[in-house]
């Protein structure tokens, strides 16, 4: 069960969950490793544009990470429910360091074909797997429950930050210095947040269960029955592998559509993702002020459908000035998806489950994206990235208006 911390009321106002030391530190520390992961992602697509100038080989590696979610992701979500989850956390990022220093390491000495980076996205998605449930199961624990849609918001900003800083900077160091500073500057922000863990004083409580195969698939079948019960996290599920499925070609594109609408190459690409990432942040900002007051099925609704106008609208741009504009806007309506529906799964769902929930909505959500990365380079490349962009949108849109119809989702608070 959720192990009761001292109690502090609420107060107003946006630094409202930082008085909480714990929350801080994990909040700073994540802060530093998105900002080297928003170089290492850039370094990795271009590495690949590299070696193979192929969008479909673009979307391979990615869908490369993103199978161990769905393969490793329920199993992991027991692993976070029985471990502490400071601990897991602090493994898993000690481990994404390594691994991301090894491929540094390997491009350094022109050891590095594009199966061993195959290999490698493999094994962080592993990793990843497991830092994921832990690090979002955790924030029960660090702030007040009436403080979750803040809290959710500005762990999210952390994203945002480094994705509005990153990318550019990290286009403009590969340009200059190639990719391998960029994959040590991730390794060193891995280890910024392991000690940002380390000095944390919250200690959740774990579950205790049977070591067995049948004890791990017993755990698993008590997440999934929470899930099928519910009324309205039970569709979440459904949705997050749609949306996930018409919007994951996007950014295996992203290097191919910088260099069609920007003589400016990689620096394009950083621009672009930084747009992005500076309409999350104002976005996070904004719910994390006042989206708690929101309904939250009318935010998850009308947020997918801004994301849908607004990749529609990057579709049709031929240069850099309304892409960049597009993609801020897209930014934006990302987080009113997103943050609602993490905060309804905190509050719907026992907090000594979550572990195992999240990790169930991360398998799900990811299920259907190594086919859709895939089929969507391979789109890129006989169709055209701007034709995949429309498409993409069209497709989201239409999806948002028809979630009107089920009352669950439309009527959830």
């Amino acid at each position: 069960m959720r192990k009761m911390k001292l109690s502090i009321p609420s107060k107003p106002g946006i630094i409202g969950v930082f008085r909480h030391r714990d929350y801080a530190l994990l909040w700073a520390g994540q802060l530093v490793s998105n900002l080297g992961d928003a170089f290492h992602s850039l370094a990795l697509l271009w590495l690949v544009k590299e070696l193979t100038g192929s969008a479909l080989l673009m979307g391979t590696v990615m869908a490369f990470y993103t199978i161990p979610m769905v393969l490793v992701g329920p199993v992991a979500g027991v692993v976070a429910d029985r471990m502490e989850k400071r601990r897991l956390m602090i493994l898993s990022d000690v481990i994404r360091a390594v691994l991301v220093g090894a491929l540094a390491l390997l491009y350094g000495l022109r050891l590095l074909p594009v199966e061993v980076v195959v290999i490698f996205a493999l094994a962080m998605g592993t990793t990843t797997a497991f830092f994921v449930p832990a690090g979002q199961g955790s924030l029960v624990f660090l702030v007040e429950p009436d403080e979750l849609t803040q809290a959710n918001s500005f762990a999210m900003v952390t994203r945002q930050i480094s994705q509005l800083v990153g990318p550019v900077l990290a286009g403009l160091v590969v340009a200059a210095w190639g990719v391998a500073p960029a994959f040590w500057a991730d390794a060193a922000s891995f280890m910024v947040s392991v000690i940002a863990l380390v000095a944390m004083r919250f200690r959740s409580q774990a579950e205790s269960g049977g070591t067995t195969l049948m004890g791990v698939w017993r755990d698993m079948k008590a997440g999934f029955g929470t899930v099928a019960r519910h009324p309205i996290i039970r569709w979440i599920f459904p949705l997050g592998i749609v949306i996930n499925f018409l919007l994951g070609p996007g950014p295996v594109l992203l290097p191919i559509y910088a260099e069609q609408i920007s003589t400016l190459g990689v620096a394009a690409l950083g621009f672009i993702q930084s747009a992005m990432g500076a309409g999350m942040l104002a976005g996070s900002i904004l719910i994390g002020t006042a989206g708690a007051r929101w309904p939250k099925g009318h935010t998850v609704i009308f947020g997918l459908l801004g994301i849908g106008l607004a990749v529609i609208g990057s579709g049709l741009a031929r240069n850099l000035g309304p892409a960049i504009m597009a993609f801020g806007v897209m930014g934006l309506f990302t987080v009113t998806v997103n943050v609602p529906i993490m905060t309804l799964i905190q509050q719907e769902t026992p907090p000594e489950q979550q572990g195992r929930i999240f990790s169930a909505l991360m398998a799900a959500a990811t299920a259907a994206m190594p086919l859709s990365m895939t089929v969507g380079g391979a789109l890129g490349d006989w169709f055209g990235v701007h034709a995949v962009y429309l498409g993409m949108g069209v497709a989201s849109s239409l999806l948002a208006c028809s979630l009107f119809f089920i009352p669950p989702l439309r009527q959830a608070r």
